[in-house]
């Protein structure tokens, strides 16, 4: 089976390919690979695999999925907010997600997307969310949706920004669950992983509010001060024991090509890269839009 965010990911290549080769082939083949899959059923066809926030408890679906909704919002962007079918998808799986997996931690008094259908889990990998969110609230023309858009991406920014905050390495760990107050941690482990860079970005980009910008800072603080080594950054564990936490000796390669990305994006111009003209994709790589290429 292919997924959806892989389909959308080869499109994006694909339409960068007709920009630089100024042959729009590629991009007819790109999106005739969408028109084909979502031409066959509705809502989704059954041959695609496309991860749900609720599907029997896992967290991981919940990650894809937020994987999903982020590139198909990507390859909107990328072609000129031109193609329809692209935010009308967009909108009827955000719209269904928000349904299944939104809910209130009354103990943390914060809102979370969920994969579980009964504990409040929230997923670190969830955090591209809010960055997806803000920047729908620029692509619809719906102005109640654009509101919806607008509160969730707030409300979702300060839970995972605040998550990391409530641990004594100020670190946001893979996993948590905040059913109860203090909340507990079940993935106990940071991956130097690039989610809550990427989301503050976005909304510091959008809403050119200084808060996002200074959340950053204090997040990058607290990881400068405990992920990292004599020798080089690293991925930790033990992240709220009160003493700093035990290193895995491990530093991935998104650690430098989108977690310090995006840091340094925030810290910059937020017009530098402005959103009707570049895109980011999942995998931090920049292409620019169809319109201005």
């Amino acid at each position: 089976l292919i997924t959806i965010d892989l389909l959308g990911s080869i499109q994006l290549e694909l339409n960068r390919l007709s920009q630089l080769t100024e042959e729009n082939l590629y991009q007819k083949i790109s999106n005739y690979l969408f028109y084909v899959v979502f031409q066959i059923s509705e809502p989704l066809p059954s041959q695609v695999e496309v991860p749900s926030f609720s599907s029997a408890g896992s967290t991981q679906m919940s990650a894809g999925a937020a994987k999903v909704l982020d590139t198909i919002l990507k390859v909107y962007m990328q072609g000129g907010q031109r193609e329809e079918i692209y935010m009308n998808l967009f909108d009827s799986l955000m719209l269904r997600q928000v349904r299944e997996s939104l809910k209130y931690s009354k103990a943390n008094k914060m809102w979370l997307m969920t994969g579980s259908a009964t504990d409040l889990i929230l997923d670190s990998a969830t955090c591209t969310l809010p960055g997806t969110l803000i920047l729908a609230s620029e692509c619809t023309d719906n102005p109640i949706l654009e509101e919806l858009y607008t509160v969730l991406a707030k409300e979702l920014m300060y839970t995972c920004y605040q998550v990391g905050r409530n641990t004594s390495s100020g670190v946001l760990p893979e996993q948590v669950d905040l059913s109860t107050n203090p909340m507990k941690i079940t993935r106990d482990v940071y991956r130097l992983t690039p989610e809550l860079f990427q989301s503050l970005y976005h909304m510091h980009t959008v809403t050119h509010e200084g808060l996002y910008r200074d959340w950053a800072k204090k997040t990058w603080k607290s990881i400068k001060k405990n992920c990292k080594s004599a020798k080089k950054f690293t991925e930790v564990s033990d992240l709220d024991t009160g003493d700093k936490p035990t290193p895995l000796g491990q530093r991935p390669n998104h650690f430098l090509s989108q977690t310090l990305k995006f840091l340094y994006l925030i810290l910059q111009d937020s017009k530098t890269f402005p959103i009707d003209d570049w895109v980011f994709g999942s995998n931090g790589r920049l292409y620019r839009t169809i319109d201005n290429s």
